[in-house]
């Protein structure tokens, strides 16, 4: 049988953290979050959110016991 939606993207969890000037968002629970060309991927998006609302920052990643972390951090 195909997979539904919810079989594809439902998978895991995110939880963002927002502080002044600095945002981290976990990923954990599904093995693509292990993916690195999915985790590229969330840097790359993340950055160019920061880009389009023109803010100069920057966007690093972190390995996580289950995950993964994308922080971003601007002034």
């Amino acid at each position: 049988a195909a997979a539904g939606i919810r079989d594809i993207y439902e998978r895991g969890t995110a939880n963002a953290h927002i502080e002044r000037g600095r945002a981290r968002v976990e990923f954990s629970g599904t093995p693509l979050f292990a993916n690195p060309t999915w985790r590229v991927l969330q840097l790359f998006a993340t950055r160019m959110l920061l880009e389009l609302a023109g803010t100069p920052g920057t966007v690093t990643g972190e390995d996580l016991a289950d995950g993964f972390a994308a922080i971003a951090t601007w002034s």
